[in-house]
């Protein structure tokens, strides 16, 4: 368990891969979906509570967005109620994603 800079407390993952795809045993609490404009750099989930330098991982039914690393954690920047962008820094430019993945689309808390 871990706290973000905000001081909420973040997320438990039981996870596995099966053919080199992550599946969910068990979140708490339950991750957050995203979807990302590959134009803007622009990932939105609705509520999603976070704040600039907290830091994510994501995670994918399918294939990640071009330019994301699956257990690289990345800090947010640019952060609104709905929307933000990531960084490989805290504070640096955001990553540059080139197409939005397929599958159902994860990001998480990171440690």
């Amino acid at each position: 368990m871990f706290t973000n800079s905000s001081g909420t407390i973040g997320a438990y993952i039981l996870s596995t891969k099966i053919n080199n795809k992550v599946e969910f045993i068990g979140v708490y609490p339950p991750p957050h979906i995203y979807t990302v404009d590959a134009s803007s750099n622009v990932f939105t989930s609705i509520n999603h509570g976070f704040q600039n330098d907290d830091q994510v991982q994501f995670y994918t039914t399918d294939s990640l967005p071009a330019g994301l690393s699956e257990g690289v954690a990345y800090y947010i920047i640019s952060a609104d109620t709905n929307t933000f962008k990531v960084s490989l820094t805290s504070g640096g430019s955001a990553v540059d994603i080139t197409d939005a993945g397929t599958g159902t689309q994860y990001f998480l808390f990171s440690n």
